[in-house]
C-alpha cells in the first residue's frame, strides 16, 4: 500500500476531489446568481466565477496530475518487489 489509511497525507488527498466540487457548486450559484441580476452584474460578481472556475480547474488538474502518479507510483513498486522476489 502505497499510503496509510490513517495518514494525514491520505485524508488530503480523499479530501482534494471534494474541493473541486465544493467549487463547482459555488461556480454554478454564481452563475444562476448573474442570471437572476442579469443587465445589473457587477464586476465583483464576475470575478468570483472567475476564481471558482479557476480553483475548481486547478484543483482537478491536480487530482488528475496525482491519479497519474499514483498509478505509476504503484507500477514502480510492483515491478520493483518482482524484480527483488528472484533467487540467485
Amino acid at each position: 500500500m502505497l499510503f496509510k489509511s490513517n495518514s494525514l497525507l491520505f485524508l488530503a488527498l480523499c479530501i482534494l476531489p471534494l474541493g473541486t466540487v465544493i467549487f463547482e457548486y459555488l461556480e454554478n450559484l454564481n452563475t444562476l446568481n448573474m442570471l437572476e441580476v442579469f443587465p445589473n452584474i457587477s464586476p465583483s460578481m464576475a470575478a468570483a466565477g472567475t476564481f471558482y472556475t479557476s480553483t475548481k480547474l486547478y484543483l482537478s488538474f491536480i487530482c488528475i496530475i496525482l491519479i497519474i502518479t499514483g498509478h505509476i507510483a504503484v507500477i514502480i513498486k510492483k515491478h520493483y518487489k518482482k524484480n527483488t522476489n528472484y533467487k540467485t
